[in-house]
């Protein structure tokens, strides 16, 4: 493994899990008040054309630790919106 590798997996990984505290907070307190959906569609797109370059960089033989990275941060962030559209317009507090 190239050093490049060792940090794109280091950097994945961190941004994959830094969404964890706020899908936890959400989960916790049982309200997305506060939070832009906006934000996180956009970051949710940009994961998605991550994982099309990556796709593309791999048949070179590259790319595959950014496929997984950037597929795992992209499942991340597909819950983090559901949790907002749930508790935001269908939980019932009562």
């Amino acid at each position: 493994m190239e050093m490049a590798e060792v940090f794109q997996l280091i950097g994945g990984m961190l941004l994959t899990f830094a969404a964890l505290p706020q899908i936890t907070q959400i989960y916790m307190t049982k309200s997305a008040e506060g939070l832009n959906i906006t934000t996180f569609l956009m970051i949710l797109i940009g994961n998605a054309c991550k994982i099309i370059y990556a796709i593309h960089i791999a048949v070179n033989g590259y790319g595959t630790i950014l496929i997984f990275t950037t597929g795992a941060s992209f499942l991340i962030i597909v819950i983090l919106l559901a949790l907002i559209l749930y508790y935001r317009y269908y939980y019932d507090e009562y």
